[in-house]
């Protein structure tokens, strides 16, 4: 066998075959599109190209509510994120440096700790005490004062009873 090409000229009737075959199919193709057309100027055919622009609004009109849809979600997700950084801001305003935590006293050393009033309140009471602290000191002293004169007197007394006791 050879890979000999045949030719459709070689073959007696196979042209006319063929072009007869593509006559019918261009005979169908534009009696159908001759058919197309007359539907299309027919009453008939505004209605189908009413029904075509209106299936082409609908699908546009889809189309509009997604990118609706699609921007208030966008708009509720922006106020979200926007809620969410005022809350991060805020917490970050909030938040201690590593030099307030540094500087920060433990719960013990505030418990420890008194208020600027009761620091005051405190110190004039220490005032009050040291000063009636000063005048009981001067009552003692005075009463040391009397007892130790007191004593001194009754011992010079007892003496001088000895003394007139012992001798004649």
């Amino acid at each position: 066998m050879s890979n000999e090409a045949i030719s459709a000229e070689k073959i007696e009737g196979l042209e006319e075959l063929i072009n007869e075959i593509l006559n019918r199919k261009i005979t169908q193709l534009s009696s159908s599109v001759e058919d197309m057309e007359q539907l299309k100027k027919s009453p008939a055919g505004t209605i189908i190209r009413l029904e075509e622009r209106v299936n082409a609004l609908d699908e546009k009109i889809d189309e509009i509510r997604t990118q609706m849809v699609t921007k208030a979600e966008f708009a509720v997700m922006s106020n979200r994120i926007d809620s969410i950084e005022s809350r991060i801001d805020s917490i970050e305003g909030k938040m201690a440096t590593k030099q307030d935590l540094e500087h920060m006293a433990t719960k013990q050393d505030l418990e420890r700790m008194a208020t600027k009033e009761e620091l005051y309140a405190l110190a004039q009471e220490v005032k009050g005490l040291s000063v009636r602290i000063e005048e009981q000191g001067k009552r003692l002293s005075f009463f040391q004062t009397v007892t130790y004169s007191f004593f001194g007197v009754l011992f010079v007394m007892m003496a001088s009873i000895l003394v007139k006791l012992f001798l004649p």
